[in-house]
């Protein structure tokens, strides 16, 4: 299932953050979340585009932080799919914006969502 324009600013709408800190960059306010979502890179040159399964840091309405095994790239594209209540998956895509090894092997990966363009998982386009 992809979200909808109306159901994913109901989601995202739900969102509460801490107040930002003065060192903050982000433009839109950010809440902790846990849970395990699938990413499926966008097959390159670079990436095969074999999913994998990663654990969900952060999310904001423009973003996404999360845990992984598997490295992206800066620029890489890719769908996270996640659980919603009741039990339906929802599939939204992202941007790579950066990727950190963190300790014993996994990866801090930032990412900024795509909105209004053409997704390669869907068959219809994902406006705001």
């Amino acid at each position: 299932m992809v979200l909808s324009p109306t159901e994913l600013e109901e989601l995202l709408c739900g969102l509460k953050s801490d107040k930002p800190t003065t060192d903050e960059r982000r433009s839109q306010p950010r809440v902790a979340v846990r849970g395990k979502i699938r990413i499926k890179p966008v097959a390159s040159p670079t990436a095969d585009g074999t999913p994998f399964e990663a654990w969900v840091k952060d999310l904001s309405r423009g973003g996404i932080g999360f845990l992984a095994r598997e490295p992206l790239v800066a620029g890489q594209r890719f769908a996270a799919t996640f659980r919603r209540p009741g039990g339906q998956l929802a599939t939204m895509e992202y941007v790579a914006r950066r990727c950190s090894k963190t300790t014993a092997g996994w990866f801090f990966i930032g990412a900024r969502l795509i909105l209004g363009a053409r997704s390669p998982f869907a068959t219809t386009p994902i406006k705001r």
